[in-house]
């Protein structure tokens, strides 16, 4: 499954670069809603454990 290897690499890539444009977010606009901060947190978690 060559392909699959390759999608979840680019998956992982996406990821990365999404987490990145959250951070930038977050110190740009300081999001108020703790609530979604901590899920955003527990999601990179779970992602980094697999």
């Amino acid at each position: 499954m060559k392909g699959d290897k390759q999608l979840l690499i680019l998956l992982k890539l996406v990821f990365k670069k999404l987490k990145k444009l959250e951070f930038i977010m977050n110190e740009s606009f300081s999001v108020p809603d703790e609530k979604l901060r901590q899920e955003s947190v527990k999601n990179l978690q779970q992602v980094q454990k697999n």
